[in-house]
């Protein structure tokens, strides 16, 4: 028998918006105010991203979208490090004043997780590591209404040093228009869907056990670096593979639309996109 898929309890939309990028190439101007603001850097095209470096930073702004990283150069890791990190409601506090001048055009901020990066460090072999907080981690998803984003173009981050300065940061973003609607699959469609995929289409219950883990609606943004032109509605499914010798863990997008209704919208809002690499029909 096929394999059997099961998804988590879902609140899925009856509709996903479709949305465009709003295509906005970065001007002088915009380039010029984004390095002062970004560490005092002066940016330069090269390839893929315009990069700026001073001695204490390091910025890349993406020219495929509206998207930047932001790197506190130091010549050691522990730079700045304590026992403890910044509390978490004065961490979010800084995070969301720093990334106040950039908040997305068409896109809400939306608090993912709060968490502190580690370091252990032995001073001796027999000596229990002492561990240190370089920086405490605010991470970021973005939103439109009830609806969410997912893939790797649309979130943020933002690392504060225990003594409250921002050593690292990135927004990656694209602003967006919306042209319609397009209806939504059911739960039991896109399990179908999945469980028809050339990656899992193959595999039966005697062989393999596919458990869901997480599984997440919203609307694919694709990597900063690539031009993306519509937002494909998508389910983000993780879980595992386990079979008797292995268990893996895997993560993969499917469509959460019927994928002709999609191609018909697209073609009417505006020329056709084509869907991320990992879309499963």
């Amino acid at each position: 028998m096929p394999v059997t898929i099961n998804l988590p309890k879902l609140r899925l939309p009856d509709a996903y918006p479709l949305l465009t990028s709003v295509t906005k190439p970065w001007d002088e101007h915009e380039l010029a105010e984004l390095g002062e603001r970004l560490g005092g850097v002066r940016l330069e095209r090269e390839g893929l991203w315009h990069t700026g470096r001073s001695d204490l930073h390091l910025v890349e702004v993406y020219a495929a979208s509206r998207s930047f990283r932001l790197e506190l150069l130091a010549s050691d890791e522990l730079d700045g490090a304590a026992d403890v990190g910044v509390e978490p409601d004065k961490a979010r506090a800084i995070a969301e004043d720093f990334l106040a001048p950039f908040r997305p055009d068409g896109g809400d901020l939306t608090l993912r997780d709060i968490s502190d990066a580690i370091v252990l460090v032995s001073e001796s072999p027999k000596a229990d590591p002492r561990r240190f907080v370089t920086a405490t981690e605010v991470s970021f998803g973005f939103s439109r209404g009830d609806i969410g984003f997912v893939g790797p173009g649309a979130k943020a981050r933002v690392s504060v040093r225990p003594d409250g300065n921002v050593t690292a940061a990135y927004r990656f973003w694209r602003d967006v228009e919306e042209r319609g609607s397009v209806p939504a699959r059911s739960a039991d469609e896109i399990a179908q869907a999945f469980g028809a995929s050339p990656t899992f289409g193959r595999l039966t219950d005697d062989l393999v056990k596919v458990e869901i883990t997480s599984a997440e609606a919203g609307l694919f943004a694709l990597p900063p670096t690539e031009v993306q032109d519509v937002f494909h509605p998508a389910l983000e499914l993780r879980g595992t593979l386990t079979t008797e010798d292995s268990s893996v863990g895997f993560c993969t997008y499917v469509s959460a639309v019927d994928p002709r209704r999609m191609v018909r919208e697209r073609h009417e809002a505006r020329r056709r996109s084509p869907a991320p690499p990992e879309l499963v029909a």
